[in-house]
């Protein structure tokens, strides 16, 4: 009876001690030698569930090659579920498989949801199975955290013998809830509570010193104290707030409210930073905060499309306060700074290159505005984000004009023959304004979406990009399969998954004039327009968002921003099976898109 089998690899982790037994009870191993044929069409409903040990299997329908199996790959779901199958699995090589008897695996699949979901379910009901693991990791990581790893704010300290009134002055100018007295060696706190009871004792508050109002007997804890220690010492004294000390010093102070973000997310602290920076070097910083927020949430099991929305606000903010610091008033009132690409879809997690431009009111000038769009572009790359290389950027005169003048621009590019004109107009398209007056985007883009629209065969046109990569990863199958392949077997998600499905959903959503700007939301208007059929509508979200999360894999493992390639062999087993089905979709989806546009007769 074979003893090495891994529980680790899902979907067996998701087995209990008990059901893991089970499957030890009912192990064989088998054999196969190269060419050997290990299902075909007639075998039973009773054939086992195979894992395979070593060597590799290749699938067919009929003659067709479709797929192969690797090391900790297993086959068929379908044939345990159904009983039959449409494909046949050869041994490409020696290969030796463990033997899951199929009664068996039907048992556990029914006794355990999360096991049954990851072993034969769809993609969305797989990715959701494989997303509550994430979940219960992200627990154990809260469980793991210290104070230290919170949002502490910088204590600030007042004299003792201030009066309350001016006490509460400085409440009021820092919008803050507390501030820490000093009265010679002792430390206390003043808060919004004392001043209630200060008040109530009907003093002259001019006269009445702080320290009297104030609390002496702090409630402290260590930089390195478990955070759930911090937790449940609010908790049990009833307190919003902690002294938080290192080496007896105070460093800090643990708000309740920090508290709870950091054990949902602490978006709104960053937001916090960004509101209340007074100049850009403070901004800097608050910015540097994002890809520390970025892998603490994706560290905790959070889904990249919630993390790209948290992310895209925070971006947001960034760049429309930054533009508040640089623009003189009276450019700011007569203008509409924009995002483009992936980050005005919301869909940009990682900074990569800087996408925006500027719309200037009709007839409205200023001198000086290209030395404040450079500076803009300039200030965003100390921040972290690269200018771009093709220059679509507001510093750029095309990507910076009057609404009138950038209207005649994207019709002469709707008529061109450039091959640039579709990526400019595609850029555009997914443009989000950060701030200024939003009906001068608004005008702009309805003569995009209900102008030049009706030009014969631009939408056709425009959509034939779909294809731009062709078959860019035509091994992608063998990529997969991590059996000691000497050649590089990196994988370029964006163009084998990742832009067909954009740009796909992009060209219907501009035939059905919709105005929405994330990939997401353009496929629900699709679905409700009964363009996409509803699951296949669900599909695309659930692919896109696995691909997009597996770059962000790869990236934060590599240290680098919006890397596109990864290297399948890092992969787990469920996310190369994954993986498999996701770019199916992709292929499937740029499959409807040409023949919806009849692109093979272009």
């Amino acid at each position: 009876m074979p003893t090495s089998f891994d529980f680790n690899t899902s979907p067996f982790d998701a087995l209990t001690v008990l059901e893991q037994d089970k499957i030890k009870q009912s192990l064989d191993v088998a054999y196969y030698p190269k060419g050997a044929e290990i299902i075909n069409a007639d075998v039973d409903k009773n054939s086992p569930l195979f894992l395979v040990i070593k060597g590799e299997v290749h699938q067919f329908r009929g003659n067709a090659f479709v797929s192969s199996f690797g090391a900790t790959d297993w086959f068929d779901g379908k044939l345990i579920t159904i009983g039959r199958t449409e494909f046949r699995y050869v041994a490409a090589e020696e290969v030796v498989a463990y033997l899951l008897p199929a009664r068996l695996i039907r048992q556990l699949a029914a006794d355990n949801s999360r096991f049954g979901s990851l072993l034969f379910a769809d993609i969305s009901e797989r990715l959701s199975a494989a997303a509550s693991g994430d979940q219960q990791r992200e627990l154990q990581g809260f469980i793991m955290a210290k104070v230290k790893d919170a949002y502490l704010r910088k204590p600030f300290f007042v004299d003792g013998e201030m009066s309350v009134f001016d006490a509460t002055r400085i409440l009021r100018e820092r919008n803050a809830s507390h501030v820490l007295v000093r009265d010679g060696e002792l430390s206390g706190v003043f808060t919004n509570t004392n001043l209630c009871d200060a008040v109530l004792l009907d003093r002259d508050l001019k006269a009445m010193p702080v320290k009297e109002a104030s609390r002496f007997d702090l409630l402290t804890v260590d930089v390195n104290d478990d955070i759930t220690e911090a937790l449940l010492m609010m908790i049990r004294h009833r307190v919003h707030r902690l002294v938080v000390t290192e080496h007896g010093g105070i460093v800090g102070v643990l708000g309740q409210l920090d508290l709870m973000s950091f054990f949902s997310n602490h978006s709104h602290l960053i937001a916090l930073q960004i509101d209340m920076a007074e100049d850009i070097v403070e901004l800097r910083t608050a910015a540097g905060q994002i890809e520390k927020f970025i892998r603490t949430q994706h560290g905790s099991g959070v889904k990249v499309s919630v993390i790209g929305r948290m992310v895209q606000e925070l971006n947001l903010q960034i760049f429309s306060k930054l533009w508040s610091l640089i623009a003189p008033m009276d450019v700011q009132l007569n203008s509409c700074v924009l995002v483009m690409g992936s980050e005005g879809r919301g869909e940009q997690v990682l900074r990569t290159d800087q996408d925006n431009a500027l719309l200037l009111r009709d007839g409205f000038s200023f001198d000086g505005v290209e030395g404040i769009c450079a500076r803009f572009n300039e200030e965003l790359a100390i921040m972290g984000y690269p200018l771009c290389s093709g220059q679509m950027m507001m510093s750029n005169p095309i990507w910076r004009q009057q609404c009138g003048d950038f209207k005649k621009t994207i019709t002469e590019w709707v008529f061109s023959s450039d091959p640039q004109a579709p990526v400019y107009l595609s850029t555009f398209l997914d443009a989000k304004v950060v701030s200024g007056d939003v009906t001068l985007f608004e005008d702009v883009q309805q003569h995009l979406i209900h102008g030049p629209r009706d030009y014969a065969g631009f939408i056709n046109r425009f959509a034939q990009a779909v294809n731009l990569f062709g078959d860019a990863e035509p091994s992608w199958w063998r990529k997969i399969l991590p059996i000691g392949h000497t050649e590089s077997n990196d994988m370029d998600l964006k163009k084998a998954g990742i832009f067909p499905i954009v740009h796909g959903v992009r060209s219907l959503a501009l035939e059905q004039g919709c105005i929405e700007t994330s990939t997401k939301s353009r496929i629900e208007s699709l679905v409700a327009a009964h363009v996409l059929e509803a699951d296949t509508g669900r599909n695309l979200i659930e692919a896109l968002y696995f691909l997009l999360a597996l770059r962000l894999k790869s990236s934060l493992n590599l240290n680098t921003a919006g890397g596109a390639a990864i290297k399948p062999d890092d992969l787990s087993a469920l996310e190369r099976d994954l993986l498999k089905d996701c770019l199916h979709i992709a292929k499937e989806f740029r499959a409807f898109v040409s023949k919806h546009f009849h692109l093979n007769v272009f």
